[in-house]
């Protein structure tokens, strides 16, 4: 699709000309579509940012973020992550709410490695980015 194209389908769904908007990851980051209630992910976010990023583009009131995920061994997977997600997204609101920014204190109490598992791409025996890790270095 053109970018003509897809700038025309934006502006016919923020007229109400057209009720769905079906795109990429790429509608994550840059877009703001106030009027979106609903978004539907086919696929599990690779990271808390993309998972972020996508559930903000649900950004009506009583809007609703939903992610479908195949039976099987993903199933696992993509519950272990949400857990993740949901974790890190609840500490940061309940450290954050109120405030405009946490102290370098409060996030080395609040986010210590036992809470969320380590980020290993490579497996056990490769690198490894730990919350304490990403935070400070």
């Amino acid at each position: 699709m053109t970018e003509k194209i897809q700038r025309r389908k934006l502006k016919d769904f923020r007229e109400k000309k057209s009720n769905v908007l079906v795109a990429t990851q790429v509608l994550e980051e840059g877009m703001d579509i106030r009027q979106c209630n609903l978004v539907i992910r086919f696929d599990m976010p690779g990271d808390f940012r993309s998972y972020v990023q996508s559930k903000g583009r649900a950004r009506a009131e009583d809007s609703l973020y939903v992610m479908l995920v195949e039976e099987g061994e993903q199933h696992t997977t993509f519950f272990k992550d949400l857990v993740d997600f949901k974790t890190i997204e609840k500490m940061l609101l309940a450290k954050c709410h109120g405030r405009s920014k946490p102290e370098e204190d409060d996030i080395a109490v609040h986010m210590s490695d036992t809470e969320i598992a380590p980020y290993m791409p490579k497996g056990p025996n490769g690198p490894r980015i730990t919350m304490n890790a990403a935070i400070f270095h």
